[in-house]
């Protein structure tokens, strides 16, 4: 078993240390996972925040967060504080699974798949080609 934990060890430190100064990360995108911790002699479910980022040849990366310019997330108030507050000159835009998922429950329950049909159709229009 150490020597299992001794492999990756040196793969995590490989990890953290590899060198992303020559990538531009254009979009990052931050999303939760709940685990279980222990915290004070109890265990509860901790969130473990990932960031990564997609490159413009669409390359995603696991990322440390400095020089982001958006942020696609969740509505989650922490994360866009953490945002607005750690990332400083970076814009928050809401993920738009989240936000398919989220809309209907605003909707009478009667309505909800129409209108959430209505929304999909907006974002799988085709790029106007003069705009990319």
């Amino acid at each position: 078993m150490f020597r299992i934990c001794q492999e990756l060890d040196a793969d995590a430190e490989v990890f953290r240390l590899r060198d992303l100064s020559d990538s531009a990360f254009p979009y990052v995108f931050l999303d939760a996972t709940y685990c279980k911790a222990r915290v004070v002699r109890r265990v509860v479910s901790q969130a473990v925040v990932v960031a990564f980022g997609v490159r413009s040849d669409g390359h995603r990366e696991i990322l440390g967060l400095h020089g982001v310019h958006p942020v696609v997330s969740d509505a989650h108030k922490g994360l866009r504080a953490t945002v607005q507050a750690v990332l400083q000159g970076s814009t928050w835009q809401r993920c738009r699974v989240h936000f398919l998922r989220n809309a209907p429950a605003t909707l009478p329950q009667g309505r909800q798949e129409m209108i959430a049909s209505l929304i999909r159709t907006i974002f799988s229009q085709p790029e106007d080609p003069e705009f990319g």
